[in-house]
């Protein structure tokens, strides 16, 4: 007993530190002058944790320049290829233009490199698991998640998103989900991360068509920080309570950090590469479509 205490403790500490430590870190490195920066510095400030990101296509196009810059001063540093892995694969997704056969591609051979070249190291294989998700290669995102908990068991991340993964495109148990609400609690109030589990438990509410529930933790999640995913997630559920004057405004809100918004295509390809023939695909794809129907009779694309 006195030994599960002392892991519980160890965990509960891993996540709330482990954000303020990367933010510390990137802090202190954004002090340096730019062509100081080392390869790991670098990627360093590429790499993603909730806390120190900005809701903007320019942010995370500026995090692909710095992990390119990074494999240009050591091209065997696989680390920074798993963030290219990672951002490549988001931007297919999020950002139209984006989501060319190139990038795609691209996105899997540095997903490939990194697993060859950085596969001891935790958050390198985090940064994979996340490529295979938005890939929607959801069993291999899971494994990567599996693997990430392996190198590291107290990875705050993949100890919530190993249970959370495989409910990506279907219906979520009520166990579950309040496995995953609890977790969530147990986070500090103003820990970043929340913003993702609560992201992730509206996500399964939306699954099971639990409406009310989803809009809830997708208001909170939204308080807390925003991503595409997340607020075409909250919009979507807005619109199907018949609130899309709420809806399209969370959409046109975000015009000027994300220029290229297009729900249609969110709607159309990303619903489509990340469900598969999942059993909940055709009902996302009708929930997602229904925004992009209600963003397009307000005159928006």
């Amino acid at each position: 007993d006195e030994l599960a205490a002392q892991s519980e403790l160890v965990a509960a500490l891993a996540a709330e530190m482990r954000p303020q430590l990367f933010t510390a870190a990137k802090r202190a490195i954004e002090t340096l002058p730019p062509e100081s920066a080392t390869a790991w510095q670098l990627y360093l400030q590429s790499t993603w944790m909730p806390g120190e990101a900005r809701n903007s296509l320019a942010w995370e196009k500026e995090r692909i320049a710095l992990a390119t810059r990074a494999l240009v001063l050591d091209p065997g540093l696989g680390q920074a290829d798993s963030v290219l892995a990672d951002k490549l694969a988001y931007l297919a997704n999020v950002d139209p233009p984006s989501d060319t056969e190139e990038a795609r591609t691209s996105a899997a051979e540095h997903a490939r490199r990194a697993l060859e070249l950085a596969a001891g190291d935790s958050d390198a294989m985090f940064n994979i698991s996340i490529h295979h998700w938005h890939a929607g290669r959801i069993a291999e995102s899971l494994s990567a998640t599996r693997r990430t908990l392996e190198l590291d068991p107290n990875h705050v991340l993949a100890r919530f998103l190993v249970k959370a993964v495989p409910y990506t495109c279907s219906d979520a148990p009520a166990e579950v989900i309040g496995e995953l609400a609890a977790f969530d609690a147990a986070l500090a109030p103003d820990n970043p991360v929340r913003w993702l589990t609560l992201y992730w438990i509206g996500r399964l509410h939306l699954n099971n068509n639990d409406l009310e529930k989803a809009r809830d933790a997708g208001w909170r999640a939204d308080q807390i920080f925003r991503s595409p995913d997340s607020f075409y997630q909250l919009a979507a559920i807005l619109v199907q309570l018949g609130e899309t004057e709420a809806a399209v405004a969370q959409i046109n809100q975000q015009r000027a950090n994300w220029p290229n918004l297009d729900p249609r295509h969110y709607a159309g390809a990303v619903v489509a590469r990340r469900c598969g023939s999942a059993s909940k695909a055709a009902f996302l794809g009708r929930v997602y479509g229904d925004l992009a129907d209600a963003v397009a009779a307000a005159g928006g694309r």
